[in-house]
């Protein structure tokens, strides 16, 4: 189950992924959601 603050987290880290395509960042986001 997803807290809502880290869905909010997750929505944002996805957003950048759009905008950058950086591969570390979708790393941190694998991490993030391993946590």
């Amino acid at each position: 189950m997803v807290h809502p603050a880290a869905d909010t987290v997750r929505k944002g880290v996805e957003d950048v992924l759009a905008e950058n395509g950086d591969k570390q960042g979708e790393n941190f986001q694998l991490t993030f959601l391993s946590a």
